[in-house]
Formats: structure tokens, sequence, C-alpha cells
């Protein structure tokens, strides 16, 4: 399968979990797709940071792939490779696109499970060790086939070479160019891949990543051209903030005239009168005797 075919393909899985997940429950969509989160002040956003580290990155590998530097090229494309499917704002989005596919609630941070919960909440420090990757992708598979989501899970499966990113990441590689292969250890006895089938792994996984930052980018602006007012049950009014055609926020208008805030901008994250839930969002609509039966 050549690259417009593969593109193609997860192209068409990506766009049918994004719009899945929408006609669901819109609201918990949008949510997923703002990345709601607490309040931050400066640039804090890691998800577009690595979109600039990417973009770094690939001029590079065009540079090395320009002057015919095959090993160099390699090198670069297996360190885009791990900075990639590290990505915990990736796997964030998809846990929740895949949650909402299966009936379940946004989830703030989606793949932390109780498990997990419950041994953070029993540490003495603020500092903890998140889940690992490998914690994450089981979680990620098992949302994926409670969503019904098979093509999804096949390109985890695809995408995902532990031996690959540990051996990298580890720096327990070489790469024979006489022979075509990529050579590890990896705490066990030495193997080897062809390099052709390096090519096809780091290949899908940069397709993969591309498809699901053009569709995530693209709902964004999709969402901007939705009305601007949404009723809600208990007399609540959901506003789209939208600037230069794009989605950045929403307020939730309560009927005794106070509001709760997010926003997410370059600049910052701004969360106003949320309450941040294991399951769901909660608010805070302040006086209770004032809330009116109308909108």
């Amino acid at each position: 399968m050549g690259t417009k075919e593969i593109q193609a393909n997860y192209g068409k899985i990506i766009e049918d979990v994004f719009l899945e997940a929408f006609k669901t429950n819109a609201f918990h969509f949008l949510a997923t797709i703002l990345r709601f989160d607490g309040m931050f002040f400066g640039h804090w956003d890691p998800l577009e940071e690595s979109k600039e580290t990417f973009s770094n990155l690939s001029d590079l590998l065009k540079i090395a792939d320009e002057n015919g530097e095959r090993k160099r090229e390699i090198k670069i494309a297996l360190l885009m490779y791990c900075h990639a499917i590290e990505m915990t704002q990736v796997h964030q989005i998809i846990a929740n696109l895949l949650r909402i596919c299966g009936g379940k609630s946004f989830k703030f941070r989606a793949l932390w499970n109780e498990e997990f919960m419950r041994a953070r909440k029993q540490a003495k420090s603020i500092f903890f060790r998140p889940p690992s990757l490998g914690s994450k992708l089981r979680q990620l598979k098992q949302l994926a086939i409670d969503a019904k989501k098979d093509g999804i899970k096949k390109i985890f499966d695809e995408i995902f070479n532990f031996q690959v990113r540990n051996s990298f990441s580890h720096s327990d590689y070489c790469i024979d160019l006489g022979e075509g292969v990529y050579r590890h250890l990896e705490g066990g006895p030495g193997q080897q891949m062809k390099l052709e089938e390096l090519d096809m792994l780091l290949n899908k996984t940069f397709v993969f990543y591309n498809e699901f930052l053009r569709v995530l980018e693209g709902w964004h602006y999709e969402a901007a051209k939705m009305p601007k007012f949404h009723k809600f049950p208990d007399y609540e009014v959901l506003e789209l903030l939208v600037d230069d055609g794009r989605l950045f926020g929403f307020n939730i208008h309560h009927s005794n005239g106070s509001k709760s805030t997010f926003e997410r901008t370059a600049q910052k994250v701004n969360l106003c009168n949320f309450e941040i839930l294991d399951e769901g969002i909660g608010v805070f609509v302040g006086n209770l005797d004032e809330l009116k039966k109308g909108w």
C-alpha cells in the first residue's frame, strides 16, 4: 500500500471517529478538541510546541534527503517517531473521542485509570509518575474495542512499535546501510529489522499524525460555523467563542446572570467557574436562589 492509499485509509478512519463523537455528544466533543483543562498563564500549549518541533525536524529531514545522507535521514525520522508516539495531548484527545463514541463522558485525564488515581491521591508529594506509554496504549486499545472502532485499533497496532521506540530512545541500536537493516538488543538477543520495514513504520506513523492534526484543526473551523448560542437544560445557554473563524472556547450562561468560561489561546488557558470532575464537567452557577426557570 502506497502513501496515498495509507493517507486515504487513515484519514477516513480518523474523520469517522471525530464525526461520530460530535454526533454522540456535541458539548463533550467541543471540550475534547479544545482540550478542556485548568488555568495557565504564558505559553502553555504542548501540542502547538510539538507541531513546531515536527516542522523543525522535517526541515532537517528534507535537507538530509536532498544531500543523500541516508543514515542521518533515518536518525532524524526515528527522533520524530519517538517524539510523535509519546505525545500526551494526542493520547488524551483520542481517548476522549473514543470514550464519547462508546457512550461515556469527557474525562479531564482520560487515561488516568482508577488504580492510578488512587495511587496519586495517596501519594504524599505533589510529584508523581504519570501512566507509561504501554499503560496508555492498552487503555486506548480497550476504548477502541468498547467503541467498536476496529480501524483505529488497527492503526495503533501498525504504528506503535516498542522495540524500535525503546532501542532508539535508549541508544541501543545500529543502522547498517550495507546490509540494509536496523539492529538492536533491548535487553535480549540481538534482533534486526529491514530498513524497508522501518521506513514503512515511520511513514505510516507520520501519515497518521499528519491526518490526525489536519482533522483536529479542521474541526476548530467547522465548529466555528455553528450557531453561536445553544439552549441547554436547566435554562443554561452555551455560547461558542470564535476568533478569526476558529473556535477557541465557550461560555455557559446561567439563568441568574452568572457564567462559566473556558478559553484556550496562545497566551493563556482560562478556566472560570468550572469544576473539573473525574468524569464529566461540572459548573459553579453562583447564587442558587437567583436561578430562574427561563432563558
